[in-house]
């Protein structure tokens, strides 16, 4: 096949058509913040090409399923990898076969990674406290605990975002794909799919024994968040829990390893190629714009049609339902897919200015309810959630989507008042009444 004229130019030329897609479609999608940026600036020592070996139609594949995705759901994330599957199988399919840690980093720089990150990382943050605060007792010292919060003395330590949240496990799994970028240049040999996802696994669950150990240490020796001691504790422990033993478990399975694919000349864009790229940038572009926004079902929920007596009942974004009277506010939000974000009051509240503490996990009525203070300045708001079916309730997000995934409609309720006492009054009378 007779290469293109100047078709390094025309390649580079269609990794911008593909870069400029996704400010152009996904301007509004991402969060610009330190992981994103760090993520980024990794990229180019994280990739690794075998110039001129054949490659396949991996990505070309995993690019269509995603493209297909993105049109039969609507959700933005599926079109974000699309983009990125379609620039990377550029690569793939004209200057050599591409190792598969880049993957894991467009799953870092996507925002659903920080969504999740943060949401399910709350409940383990909850069973941290309790495993900390159990472990402590039981070496004789005096400390009690309550959902985030363990106090110990006249300290409270709140067990936030920051001890077992984004940054933290965004640091660590960019350690893990460093080290194996790096012996992957050692070695000579790009690790396969399956090992990645063994390391990069196995750096999670290094992570949350990290931060285990971390918190044991600050209430422990009693390190407050606004001393300088404490950033050092941590970063002391990632690199002793995580960091260390990562390069260990990954040294180990890159010894051994066969020779390296020997380097070659650069492969040339062909006329061939040339069209199967620009066919594919239409149909990104044409499935986009021809993708029609989800239209809300006005049947996805009973709850919404309540109207409990002495609230005023308003209609926000078209199926969100607010109830509301002097010193409580009560929001119904129906959740549409299993796999969607749930309007959790973590992200939502967060983004109104308020700062979540002591939350905590309790029962009213034998139903499981999560707790915070929420605080903005001055002010102070007692807030509860909970998902709800109208005949079960729970607090787990794998109970609710799991439950989901069987046709369930659930929503999350988000009561808040102005004080405590009167969250627990207000919630009594709703508990298992949405029927």
């Amino acid at each position: 096949m007779n290469p293109l004229p100047k078709s390094i130019y025309f390649t580079a030329a269609l990794a911008v058509i593909y870069l400029a897609l996704i400010p152009l479609f996904l301007g509004r999608y991402f969060i610009a913040d330190a992981n994103m940026w760090m993520s980024i600036l990794l990229l180019p020592y994280i990739i690794r090409i075998e110039t001129g070996r054949r490659s396949g139609l991996r990505f070309l594949s995993l690019a269509l399923f995603a493209l297909v995705m993105s049109v039969s759901t609507g959700v933005a994330t599926f079109f974000y990898f699309a983009i990125g599957f379609s620039l990377l199988f550029l690569i793939d399919n004209t200057v050599g076969k591409i190792n598969w840690l880049p993957v894991i980093v467009l799953g870092l720089i996507c925002p659903a990674f920080k969504y999740f990150s943060n949401i399910f990382g709350f409940a383990v943050r909850l069973q941290l406290s309790e495993i900390v605060g159990k472990m402590l007792q039981v070496a004789g010292m005096d400390v009690q605990v309550s959902g985030n919060v363990m106090i110990m003395g006249q300290c409270e330590f709140s067990v936030d975002p920051a001890c077992m949240g984004l940054k933290m496990m965004s640091v660590s799994i960019l350690a893990g794909l460093l080290i194996m970028a790096y012996f992957e240049r050692a070695v000579n040999r790009n690790f396969r799919l399956p090992t990645v996802l063994f390391v990069v696994t196995t750096v999670l669950i290094l992570n949350i024994i990290s931060n285990l150990f971390r918190i044991m240490l600050l209430v422990m020796f009693r390190v407050l968040p606004e001393s300088p001691a404490h950033d050092l504790v941590g970063v002391f422990c990632l690199i002793i829990y995580v960091v260390i033993p990562a390069w260990f478990i990954v040294k180990k399975l890159a010894k051994g390893k066969a020779p390296g694919y020997k380097p070659r000349k650069i492969r040339n864009m062909t006329y061939r190629k040339a069209v199967i790229h620009i066919m594919l940038i239409l149909t990104i572009i044409i499935c986009k714009l021809t993708t029609p926004d989800k239209v809300v079902d006005p049947e996805i929920s009973a709850l919404p049609q309540i109207n409990p007596k002495g609230f005023t009942k308003t209609i926000i974004d078209k199926d969100v339902v607010k109830f509301e009277k002097p010193g409580v506010l009560v929001y119904i939000k129906p959740i549409r897919y299993f796999y969607g974000t749930d309007h959790n009051p973590m992200i939502c509240w967060k983004g109104s200015g308020y700062e979540f503490k002591k939350i905590r996990e309790i029962e009213i009525s034998g139903k499981p309810i999560y707790t915070a203070v929420l605080e903005r300045q001055a002010d102070k708001l007692y807030s509860a959630w909970w998902y709800d079916n109208g005949n079960y309730q729970t607090t787990k997000q794998i109970d609710w989507r799991w439950k989901a995934i069987k046709g369930d409609k659930f929503n999350l309720v988000n009561v808040s008042c102005g004080s405590e006492q009167e969250l627990v009054e207000q919630l009594k009378l709703m508990i298992g009444n949405f029927k």
